[in-house]
């Protein structure tokens, strides 16, 4: 629930600044849950510039929650090829 409103929060915020365009989830070719499982040729051959990758630890108890974030590009094109 909470990872679903980060990521809903991000999408629009990357929106928002007109410099981001969102993918159809639909057309992930996979969802990888670290930037190490990333199959970037595959994210590439859609014309995926880049991928967020994230994760939310929560602390045992004491409320806390820590995000992880990582940005991977994925091929050699740039925004402005797009």
């Amino acid at each position: 629930m909470l990872g679903q409103q980060l990521r809903s929060v991000l999408q629009q915020d990357m929106k928002y600044t007109g410099l981001f365009r969102i993918a159809d989830q639909a057309t992930y070719p996979e969802v990888p849950q670290a930037v190490e499982q990333l199959q970037y040729s595959s994210w590439a051959a859609l014309g995926v510039i880049a991928v967020i990758t994230g994760r939310l630890d929560g602390a045992a108890g004491d409320g806390q929650v820590g995000a992880a974030i990582c940005l991977a590009r994925c091929g050699s094109a740039t925004y402005e090829d797009r």
